[in-house]
């Protein structure tokens, strides 16, 4: 049963040490000393799977981080553990590393996300493309927003391909919708859907365009024309999205 416990102790150990900065080898000299005090090259290397070479490279890397006491008895080099504590300066050291580059980082993200990246999609494969996009975009049980100003809901209905609806039930995806009653009534009632009407008698919404907006991505697909436009760029997403839920809540 003791056994058991060490085994299952010494690579829970070696995990951690492993997440802090240390290699595999590293992390078991470490332990070596640890458990054992103090030993020579040739009773690490008994006590441990490593080559000496291994070894010698792990013990520079460790004495450096200040993880190993060198002590000389005559001729003979051993080395110990150094106070457990002293891991958390590796932690420290680690946090002021990531403080230095996080700036750089975050910038590039900021710069990439800004990017503006259109695509085009003729013909009725094209809006069946755009459909599938959505879902295949957006991970299980997120939400999305859609327009529809369709004239004819059941002409735009064949254009969707089946894996749409498909995987859209299987991820689960709850969706808001705008749209105009004629279209809104030719719809099946689900219970992950919420629609609304524009009953405007100046404005009667048949557009024949649907909007989609979805994770980071803008969708617009013409089926006066049978084209479809889908526009990536984060603020672009967030701000539609912002445009639909106000106008959401007041209908």
């Amino acid at each position: 049963m003791y056994l058991l416990w060490y085994i299952f102790s010494m690579k829970n150990y070696n995990n951690i040490l492993q997440q802090v900065g240390l290699s595999s080898v590293e992390s078991s000299v470490y332990l070596c000393l640890n458990l054992h005090g103090a030993l020579s090259i040739s009773d690490i290397e008994k006590n441990t799977s490593h080559h000496r070479p291994a070894i010698y490279t792990a013990i520079s890397s460790l004495l450096e981080k200040g993880l190993l006491i060198e002590i000389i008895e005559g001729k003979r080099k051993k080395y110990s553990a150094a106070k457990a504590s002293r891991l958390y300066h590796i932690m420290d050291t680690i946090e002021e590393n990531l403080n230095t580059i996080i700036p750089d980082l975050s910038y590039n993200q900021a710069k990439n996300s800004s990017k503006l990246i259109v695509e085009h999609h003729e013909g009725k494969k094209g809006i069946a493309h755009a459909f599938l996009d959505v879902v295949e975009t957006l991970n299980k049980g997120d939400h999305f927003y859609r327009y529809s100003s369709a004239k004819d809901q059941i002409n735009v209905d064949s254009y969707v391909p089946k894996k749409y609806r498909t995987l859209r039930d299987n991820k689960n995806l709850s969706r808001d919708v705008i749209t105009n009653r004629n279209s809104g009534n030719q719809k099946k009632l689900r219970t992950n859907r919420n629609i609304k009407f524009i009953d405007s008698e100046e404005n009667q919404f048949k557009q024949n365009i649907v909007q989609f907006i979805y994770n980071n991505k803008v969708s617009f697909l013409d089926f006066n024309t049978d084209n479809a436009y889908i526009i990536e760029n984060e603020e672009v997403a967030e701000f539609q999205k912002n445009i639909f839920q106000t106008l959401f809540d007041k209908l």
